[in-house]
């Protein structure tokens, strides 16, 4: 009898057991939520900019650069616009159109100049579909006017079924 009496004693939870094991149920949860909440925020489409615009800046040139998955391979562009002397580039804005990908932007620079280079790199195994728009002004203090009116761009196929939907930018001089 007694020795049923010991296992019972040796069985039981004191409270700071039960503390300990409520907030590892605690952390466990609020680890997955913060991964859940990662993933969504990897798969949003939105832009990554690198510097900062100043008044009266407008968008130079846009452009898209895209790399196909292969097997075991990574891929990687460097891309240089040289604008003239009187340009200069105070941002780029980058949107990732296709994060499932795992492609990445590996450099940028030239910020502030008329010479900007950015690099692009896929993970190995995977591609990349960037657009990019870079964003400044004339140095010599022209009068240029220029804006930008929101477009909304979207890609169909030929049963009429939506593919993709983007937020565009149109240049009106």
């Amino acid at each position: 009898m007694s020795q049923d009496k010991n296992v019972n004693n040796d069985l039981k939870w004191d409270s700071g057991t039960f503390i300990i094991m409520k907030n590892f149920i605690v952390i466990a949860l609020l680890s997955t939520l913060s991964v859940c909440l990662g993933a969504v925020v990897q798969n949003a489409q939105f832009p990554i900019n690198v510097g900062v615009l100043e008044p009266g800046d407008w968008v130079m040139i846009s452009g898209v650069n895209r790399s196909n998955p292969q097997p075991n391979f990574v891929s990687q562009v460097t891309v240089r616009h040289q604008l003239h002397p009187n340009y200069k580039v105070n941002m780029v804005k980058f949107i990732d159109r296709a994060p499932e990908t795992g492609g990445f932007i590996s450099f940028v620079g030239g910020i502030g100049t008329n010479f900007v280079t950015f690099v692009l790199t896929s993970q190995r195994g995977g591609g990349y579909h960037y657009s990019y728009q870079l964003w400044g002004h004339d140095t010599t203090g022209a009068d240029v006017r220029h804006s930008l009116e929101s477009a909304e761009c979207t890609m169909t196929v030929d049963d009429g079924k939506t593919v993709k939907t983007y937020n565009c930018n149109e240049i009106v001089h």
